[in-house]
């Protein structure tokens, strides 16, 4: 399916089965602790939109 936006918090990787499939991003480790929460958040509403597009997404326990 075609994303109307470009992911900025996931990795677009390519599954064995000939598809792809989204995996999140962690975040860089430069990032001040008071920009890892807005982080999180923009994360998880990019991992929404991914999945209401109807790609394949893994969530990453770390990553939320």
């Amino acid at each position: 399916m075609t994303l109307d936006f470009l992911p900025q918090f996931h990795d677009r990787i390519s599954h064995p089965n000939g598809g792809n499939i989204w995996v999140s991003a962690p975040h860089p480790e430069t990032l001040i602790p008071m920009k890892q929460n807005y982080y999180r958040i923009w994360q998880c509403e990019e991992y929404q939109r991914l999945c209401d597009a109807g790609e394949e997404v893994v969530a990453l326990a770390i990553s939320f």
